[in-house]
Protein backbone atom coordinates (compact mmCIF):
# COMPACT_ATOMS: atom_id res chain seq x y z
CA UNK A 1 0.00 0.00 0.00
CA UNK A 2 1.17 3.26 -1.07
CA UNK A 3 2.08 6.11 1.99
CA UNK A 4 1.34 10.00 1.48
CA UNK A 5 3.42 12.74 2.24
CA UNK A 6 2.06 12.96 6.02
CA UNK A 7 2.78 9.40 6.59
CA UNK A 8 6.56 9.76 4.73
CA UNK A 9 7.26 12.40 6.38
CA UNK A 10 6.32 11.30 9.91
CA UNK A 11 8.44 8.21 9.25
CA UNK A 12 11.47 10.60 8.42
CA UNK A 13 11.04 12.77 11.58
CA UNK A 14 10.59 9.84 13.69
CA UNK A 15 14.20 8.37 12.45
CA UNK A 16 15.71 12.08 13.35
CA UNK A 17 13.91 12.16 16.51
CA UNK A 18 15.43 8.75 17.35
CA UNK A 19 18.96 9.85 16.76
CA UNK A 20 18.52 12.35 19.76
CA UNK A 21 20.24 11.61 22.84
CA UNK A 22 18.47 10.54 26.07
CA UNK A 23 14.99 10.30 24.32
CA UNK A 24 12.63 7.69 23.44
CA UNK A 25 9.96 7.83 20.42
CA UNK A 26 6.77 6.35 19.08
CA UNK A 27 4.42 6.75 16.20
CA UNK A 28 1.18 6.09 17.29
CA UNK A 29 -1.00 4.58 14.69
CA UNK A 30 -4.77 5.70 14.04
CA UNK A 31 -7.42 3.21 14.16
CA UNK A 32 -10.91 2.60 15.36
CA UNK A 33 -9.53 1.47 18.42
CA UNK A 34 -7.97 4.26 19.18
CA UNK A 35 -9.48 7.65 21.32
CA UNK A 36 -9.23 10.82 18.63
CA UNK A 37 -7.31 13.69 18.55
CA UNK A 38 -3.67 11.53 19.65
CA UNK A 39 -0.73 13.23 18.46
CA UNK A 40 1.25 11.31 15.51
CA UNK A 41 4.52 10.78 17.56
CA UNK A 42 4.64 10.70 21.25
CA UNK A 43 8.58 11.11 22.78
CA UNK A 44 10.07 11.78 26.21
CA UNK A 45 13.37 13.59 26.01
CA UNK A 46 15.43 13.85 29.70
CA UNK A 47 12.05 13.32 31.47
CA UNK A 48 9.84 16.09 29.40
CA UNK A 49 6.99 14.39 27.36
CA UNK A 50 6.86 15.57 24.02
CA UNK A 51 3.87 15.35 21.61
CA UNK A 52 4.41 15.62 17.80
CA UNK A 53 1.37 16.47 15.24
CA UNK A 54 1.97 16.01 11.97
CA UNK A 55 0.27 17.78 8.94
CA UNK A 56 0.74 18.21 5.09
CA UNK A 57 2.38 21.81 4.52
CA UNK A 58 -1.04 22.61 2.20
CA UNK A 59 -3.14 22.44 5.44
CA UNK A 60 -1.15 25.06 7.21
CA UNK A 61 -3.23 28.32 5.85
CA UNK A 62 -6.53 25.97 6.58
CA UNK A 63 -7.97 27.09 10.09
CA UNK A 64 -6.21 26.09 13.15
CA UNK A 65 -3.90 25.19 11.23
CA UNK A 66 -5.13 21.77 9.29
CA UNK A 67 -5.89 20.58 13.06
CA UNK A 68 -9.31 19.27 13.34
CA UNK A 69 -11.02 20.51 16.51
CA UNK A 70 -10.65 16.88 18.28
CA UNK A 71 -6.53 17.72 18.04
CA UNK A 72 -6.78 20.81 19.27
CA UNK A 73 -8.43 20.18 21.89
CA UNK A 74 -5.84 17.02 22.73
CA UNK A 75 -2.84 18.87 22.13
CA UNK A 76 -4.00 21.68 24.39
CA UNK A 77 -4.57 18.97 27.58
CA UNK A 78 -1.32 17.80 27.11
CA UNK A 79 0.30 21.36 26.78
CA UNK A 80 -1.55 22.40 30.18
CA UNK A 81 -0.28 18.60 31.68
CA UNK A 82 2.90 20.76 30.95
CA UNK A 83 3.84 18.26 27.73
CA UNK A 84 5.94 20.12 25.17
CA UNK A 85 3.87 20.19 22.10
CA UNK A 86 4.94 20.95 18.61
CA UNK A 87 3.02 21.01 14.92
CA UNK A 88 5.31 20.13 12.50
CA UNK A 89 4.24 20.11 8.44
CA UNK A 90 5.59 18.46 6.08
CA UNK A 91 7.87 21.29 4.09
CA UNK A 92 10.40 21.24 7.22
CA UNK A 93 13.18 19.05 6.78
CA UNK A 94 13.12 16.07 8.85
CA UNK A 95 16.42 16.82 10.84
CA UNK A 96 16.07 20.36 11.62
CA UNK A 97 12.23 19.75 13.21
CA UNK A 98 14.05 17.36 15.03
CA UNK A 99 16.60 20.31 16.60
CA UNK A 100 13.94 22.38 17.04
CA UNK A 101 11.83 20.11 18.94
CA UNK A 102 14.65 19.16 21.00
CA UNK A 103 15.31 22.85 21.73
CA UNK A 104 12.16 23.45 22.18
CA UNK A 105 12.42 20.36 25.16
CA UNK A 106 15.67 22.05 26.59
CA UNK A 107 13.53 25.62 27.15
CA UNK A 108 10.87 23.60 28.88
CA UNK A 109 13.09 21.91 30.81
CA UNK A 110 15.19 25.44 31.73
CA UNK A 111 11.22 26.86 32.93
CA UNK A 112 10.44 24.62 34.94
CA UNK A 113 13.83 24.06 36.44
CA UNK A 114 13.63 28.22 36.91
CA UNK A 115 10.77 28.24 38.37
CA UNK A 116 8.38 28.87 35.12
CA UNK A 117 10.75 31.87 34.60
CA UNK A 118 12.77 31.21 31.27
CA UNK A 119 16.23 32.66 32.09
CA UNK A 120 18.52 34.04 29.20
Amino acid sequence: MAQGPERQYTDRLLRALRLLPFSEWDKIGAGPWQPPGLPDIIGCVHRVYVAVEVKEASRKTEPRGGLTEKQQAKLARLRSAGAVVVLVYTSNDPTTAATEIATAVRRAALETLNGGEEQT
